[in-house]
């Protein structure tokens, strides 16, 4: 039968180990979990939807580009006036 103080002793080194092995593993987990984050966010920037720049997609068929929104300045009148005399006048 072993000496139960030795038994204690030999434990506690044991235990010892075993929590600087598993500080050490924790620190690995953290390092890796962060590579991990910065290389699914590389990965994303490749990981782009197929559009009319970078395939053959024709244009009209572009869902991720905004539609084109018509402009909201009101058209002044002296260019209406200009255009209305031109269009009168027949040229000389």
């Amino acid at each position: 039968m072993l000496n139960p103080w030795k038994e204690i002793a030999r434990l506690r080194r044991e235990n010892e180990e075993l929590r600087s092995e598993n500080k050490q593993l924790k620190e690995l987990v953290k390092t890796l979990l962060a590579k991990n984050e910065t290389l699914e966010a590389r990965l994303a920037q490749y990981e782009t939807p197929k559009n009319s720049r970078n395939s053959s997609i024709p244009p009209n068929h572009d869902y991720s580009r905004p539609p084109r929104t018509k402009s909201l300045r009101e058209p002044s009148e002296k260019n209406l006036e200009d255009n209305l005399v031109t269009k009168e006048e027949p040229f000389k």
